[in-house]
């Protein structure tokens, strides 16, 4: 019935206009939008709840420029199938301010109150999503600008973002790039320190890397 249950939330989302251009990508549930340089996406984690009959969807919303993870392929300690799905920013409801996780009953009693409502929310945060972040300029405004300007921090964890956000920052405001990658490193020491283990895998090699994205090569 789960099967059955998520096709039909699936099939019920897509009747939207709003994702009229995207296509199901069935091995890993993601409704995906795709050109040449941009990539959108919505993945729907999803499961039933053992012993209970409710099935819980969770969607992530995620949008993917190609040029800020193309020219990092050789470097990346990732299958190369896996860097491919790497966003560049990506979010969940509770992120945004609307809900994360939502819960169907299995035999649909009460479908269309939960279908109107998983609806309504998925693309209020599609909408926000893609239109804020839907272009180089504006992801630098809404990540990078609050990092200059002391309002937001870097993460904590991971290694990706590192080389994603510098170079985002190289290619839309070369004039503060020397400033950033101070903030940057500051960071990947503080990092180093705690030994988180995804820069681990990185710190000696960071001024190659860094040397390569400041020469500009893709």
């Amino acid at each position: 019935m789960s099967k059955v249950l998520f096709n039909r939330i699936i099939s019920d989302l897509c009747s939207y206009p709003l994702f009229s251009e995207f296509k199901y990508r069935k091995r890993d549930f993601t409704l995906i939008f795709k050109t040449k340089e941009l990539q959108k996406s919505i993945e729907f984690q999803h499961w039933g709840t053992f012993g209970y009959p409710i099935f819980t969807v969770y969607p992530q919303y995620r949008v993917r420029f190609n040029v800020l993870h193309k020219w990092f392929e050789n470097h990346s300690v990732k299958p190369i199938s896996i860097q491919r799905d790497i966003s560049s920013v990506g979010f969940d409801g509770r992120m945004l301010g609307h809900t994360d996780y939502f819960h169907f009953n299995e035999d649909m009693q009460d479908y269309d109150r939960e279908i109107e409502h998983f609806c309504r929310e998925v693309i209020a945060c599609s909408e926000y999503v893609f239109d804020n972040y839907g272009t180089l300029e504006l992801l630098y405004k809404n990540k990078i600008v609050p990092i200059l300007k002391g309002e937001s921090q870097l993460p904590i964890v991971g290694a990706d973002w590192v080389f994603i956000y510098l170079k985002l920052c190289r290619l839309v405001a070369p004039e503060s790039y020397d400033e950033f990658k101070r903030i940057v490193v500051n960071q990947i020491e503080l990092m180093h320190e705690r030994e988180e283990p995804n820069i681990a895998l990185y710190y000696d090699r960071f001024p190659d890397i860094f040397s390569e994205l400041e020469r500009g090569e893709e």
